[in-house]
């Protein structure tokens, strides 16, 4: 994270998303705000903050940038990924590109090779039904697949609570037949030699 004062700091322009409070059916937007620190925020429509991430994608305000720095084009852009799926908010700064969910939860985080001249652009250019990303460099576009997981969450714990299961199974199967079962057979050899 790169430390910054309030004298150079700097706010892109912020957009706003359908409220992601679960169980709210209503029309109200939230605001996103990205500022030059790397810190990514979301107000609700009654001014109470809704959540705030500090990111990698920190940029220096344009006003700042002298000989030695590179001029970067920071953007807070609406990523739609699916048919279906909510909309993320995509935040690109000197040389990170984050992707966070209605909720503020962190989906990736990329380190980009060059800082972007541009906003990204999402697309679907694999034709798979996914958006995925191209930021623009100056010397190159630099493209990022989006693949989507459904029910990822699910899948993984039900495949963890398989693992598991499978483990006491076989530490079971593994303790009885050299524990007890090998206890028995000692048993039966003493008895057949008294």
């Amino acid at each position: 994270m790169r430390a910054m004062t309030s004298q150079n700091a700097a706010v892109v322009a912020p957009l706003t998303l359908p409220r992601a409070r679960a169980g709210e059916a209503t029309r109200a937007r939230d605001t996103v705000f990205f500022a030059s620190t790397g810190r990514v925020s979301s107000v609700g429509p009654d001014g109470v903050l809704n959540w705030f991430r500090p990111t990698n994608a920190w940029f220096v305000a344009e006003h700042v940038v002298g000989p030695d720095l590179e001029s970067v084009f920071p953007s807070l852009e609406r990523l739609s990924a699916a048919p279906g799926m909510p909309e993320l908010v995509l935040a690109t700064g000197a040389r990170s590109l984050v992707v966070l969910g209605p909720g503020g939860e962190t989906h990736a985080t990329v380190e980009l090779p060059a800082a972007p001249v541009g906003s990204p652009i999402a697309a679907d250019f694999t034709n798979d039904g996914v958006a995925d990303i191209v930021v623009p460099m100056r010397t190159m576009l630099v493209g990022y697949r989006v693949v989507r997981r459904p029910g990822s969450l699910l899948l993984q714990l039900l495949f963890g609570t398989l693992v598991v299961v499978v483990l006491v199974l076989l530490l079971r199967f593994h303790a009885g037949g050299a524990g007890a079962g090998a206890a028995r057979n000692v048993r039966a050899l003493k008895r057949s030699t008294d």
